[in-house]
């Protein structure tokens, strides 16, 4: 996946594109070029918003309270999960997710993690 560059995308032979909220609109355009694109959401309401966008899955956070500078107010895994049993497509937890908390979403939809990966060890690391 690459983010917010379908010109990159294409040209690296990436499976797909991550498109932040605000550029949402900006997947329609590239509809069917990729096997995968997501969106990004921060509420129930952006999830809302994303849903009717043509992506594959939505990316939500923050769900647990997270290091990252763009991390908002932590929604916590029950309100992640009553948002993603509502959500007409696949919903990732992204936000805070590490060894101690995953499976807490795990059951309910897939995960995210960029600082957390380091914690699951190298063995998971390609």
């Amino acid at each position: 996946m690459v983010g917010a560059d379908p010109e990159l995308a294409a040209k690296v032979g990436a499976d797909g594109v991550h498109w932040p909220y605000r550029q949402r609109s900006r997947a329609r355009r590239w509809q069917s070029r990729f096997a995968l694109q997501t969106v990004s959401a921060h509420s129930g309401r952006e999830l809302r918003v994303a849903a009717r966008v043509p992506v594959d899955a939505v990316l939500l956070s923050t769900v647990f309270a997270s290091r990252s500078a763009s991390a908002g107010a932590a929604l916590g895994a029950l309100r992640f999960r009553i948002l993603v049993e509502a959500a007409p497509l696949p919903v990732y937890a992204l936000g805070g997710i590490g060894p101690g908390n995953a499976g807490r979403v795990a059951g309910a939809a897939g995960f995210a993690a960029a600082d957390g990966m380091a914690a699951f060890g190298p063995e998971i690391r390609t």
